[in-house]
């Protein structure tokens, strides 16, 4: 008798620690985060607390481990999610130095921040040259492929103000097939945004919007060119709500080289591309060997060529308006084997040609169609309901 009741009190006791336990780990507050529950929807959260960058385990609200960079604080986190069902890492409001990429390469990942307070900052002082913050790619061929990637509400600051030497933001490798990736609510400073390589594993599926680039970066590849956005061998891709700033209206002339945002999936491409404002790239939108892109209510303010659709057939541009800076080149060119283009109350101003048609092919279509410039060169195109603003003939 007298055992059982010792084996009775030292099980209450147990059970009242377990409860203890379970109740402070519900209603701590963590140091540092203003967290009121671990109760998480992330499986991660990291923040940083003096040098230090804290990786916090969502269910059991401890500190798994700390780092002084804060890559390693959340390649660790990536690297330790499930392999197969991912989860969500949570970067708190604060400042993460970048010194080295992030590396995600993971299905199901979930990166976010809380908007403009969650900054990845790569700082004058470390040579990053030609590489990236984030890297975004697969480890194995078709069937297990890195995909529903979600980065979300982070801004990105590329502090090198002198030489802007970073390649770009976001990285994605598409030597094996990634797709379903989704970058939303991002801010980029001083950086191009998204770029992917021309490897033939391929992008699909994804989704780019409400992105802001402020004074993308000026590092040029082999031709001249530096792309706020960069895409390849891309299909199924819909952007919405990007806002480009190269610089602020004004006198000076598009900066030579840049484009706001370059596709080029060498086949049928099924991109959308919508609600994008550009101002001063020399090249706004640039589609080259894109088939069936649709555009739509897109302005080039203060371009060189405002769209330039090339080697890409069956292109449809609707409400879109171009304002070229200061009598400079076009706004709507079609050249090479684009036909069959499509372009619907779209309006240029202050262009040398509001609208020029040089492809081989030569066939486009203008349906209500305006442009003050007192030149159309659309050749053998179907013109209906257009006309100049000058004369209105």
């Amino acid at each position: 008798m007298k055992n059982s009741r010792i084996l009775t009190t030292a099980s209450l006791i147990l059970l009242m620690l377990s409860a203890a336990f379970l109740l402070h780990a519900m209603i701590e507050v963590s140091t540092g985060t203003g967290e009121q529950s671990y109760a998480e929807e992330s499986s991660y959260i990291i923040y940083r607390e003096s040098n230090l960058y804290k990786v916090k385990n969502g269910l059991t609200g401890f500190v798994e481990v700390s780092y002084s960079n804060a890559q390693d604080a959340i390649n660790w986190a990536i690297q330790h999610l499930d392999s197969s069902d991912g989860g969500i890492i949570s970067l708190k409001a604060g400042t993460y130095l970048i010194t080295s990429p992030i590396i995600l390469n993971r299905k199901h990942v979930t990166l976010k921040g809380e908007g403009q307070k969650t900054t990845l900052i790569v700082p004058n002082s470390v040579a990053l040259s030609g590489l990236y913050l984030i890297k975004i790619f697969s480890n194995q061929q078709q069937g297990n492929n890195t995909d529903s990637v979600l980065i979300t509400g982070l801004t990105f600051w590329n502090q090198q103000s002198q030489n802007y030497n970073l390649s770009c933001a976001i990285y994605l490798d598409l030597t094996n097939l990634v797709w379903f990736v989704t970058v939303q609510e991002c801010e980029f400073l001083n950086t191009n945004a998204i770029r992917t390589n021309d490897a033939a594993g391929g992008l699909q599926h994804s989704t780019f919007r409400d992105l802001t680039v402020q004074t993308p970066g000026i590092l040029r590849d082999a031709s001249g060119k530096t792309y706020a956005f960069e895409f390849h061998n891309a299909i199924d891709l819909t952007f919405d709500n990007i806002w480009i700033y190269y610089r602020s209206a004004g006198p000076n002339p598009a900066l030579a080289g840049t484009v706001g945002l370059y596709i080029k999936s060498d086949q049928s491409s099924g991109i959308t591309i919508q609600n994008l404002r550009c101002f001063g790239a020399d090249f706004g939108i640039y589609v080259m060997n894109s088939a069936d892109t649709r555009i739509v209510n897109s302005i080039c303010d203060f371009a060189g060529i405002a769209y330039e659709i090339m080697d890409s057939p069956r292109c449809e541009l609707t409400n879109c308006y171009a304002h070229a800076d200061f009598n400079l080149r076009y706004g709507f060119h079609t050249k090479g084997t684009t036909t069959n283009a499509v372009f619907a109350n779209c309006g240029a101003r202050t262009c040398i040609l509001g609208f020029y048609n040089e492809a081989s092919g030569n066939c486009q279509s203008y349906i209500g169609c305006y442009s003050d410039a007192s030149t159309w060169s659309v050749g053998v195109s179907k013109v209906r309901g257009c006309f100049n603003i000058n004369d209105q003939n």
